[in-house]
């Protein structure tokens, strides 16, 4: 994905930090969860985000948030939740929605689509895991990248953040998320969940391409209860 004409609005900036201030106190007071999908550029990940909205009211979250293309201030809003799930067309400095997405360092503009810059506010204060189910979200090539959106995220507040460091197989991927999510609901912890997912076998291995970036603890869990949750 190119990116020019790079534009900063200082307008929209000072609205969006009033909007995350007001969901930040909110979200002191009550957590909650999220799980965003895309349609865009052919990519359809629906399935992946009921699963993981799913696997959040099993651990114990009311009604998960669970968001197609949502628009940039229905983005921002939902980056207090203390558990958010991404899965979309991704790169190490980005993830793309149809009409919102999330850029390493600044605000960006692509044609309709707004993107969050890491470092416009500390989104994830009160965040425990971010998952970014796309390509190469904390590198390339198989290495991690320090500038990586994935790393940011945790640099910024998030206790967890996960992504891959290859470009991943939307087939595999399928089964890598569904499984990875159910064994949190299962109150697994994130380092668990992710060696479960990456114990079975898949058509190409890059789905096991994970980096974990954390402060301390790579296997927190997310669970306020413990509920079966089978494979399909």
């Amino acid at each position: 994905m190119k990116k020019n004409n790079r534009i900063i609005n200082v307008s929209v900036i000072a609205g969006l930090i009033i909007v995350v201030l007001s969901f930040m106190t909110v979200a002191k007071a009550v957590t909650f969860a999220t799980a965003i999908g895309t349609t865009c550029l052919g990519l359809n990940t629906s399935v992946h985000m009921n699963d993981a909205a799913d696997a959040y009211s099993r651990s114990g979250y009311s009604n998960p948030n669970r968001l197609m293309d949502p628009s940039y201030i229905l983005l921002v809003s939902n980056l207090a939740a203390e558990v958010q799930y991404f899965a979309s067309h991704g790169n190490y400095d980005n993830i793309r929605f149809e009409r919102s997405g999330i850029n390493l360092y600044e605000d960006y503009q692509m044609g309709n689509v707004e993107f969050i810059g890491t470092n416009n506010v500390n989104l994830w204060q009160n965040t425990l895991l971010v998952t970014y189910g796309a390509c190469c979200t904390a590198g390339v090539d198989g290495a991690f990248q320090y500038d990586s959106i994935t790393y940011e995220t945790a640099l910024r507040g998030a206790e967890v953040a996960v992504g891959f460091t290859e470009d991943i197989c939307q087939d595999c991927f399928d089964w890598w998320s569904y499984r990875y999510n159910c064994h949190l609901a299962d109150g697994y912890g994130v380092l668990e969940s992710v060696q479960y997912a990456n114990s079975f076998s898949y058509e190409h291995n890059s789905v096991k391409s994970v980096q974990i970036v954390h402060h301390g603890n790579d296997n927190i869990k997310i669970t306020v209860h413990s509920w079966c949750c089978w494979l399909r």
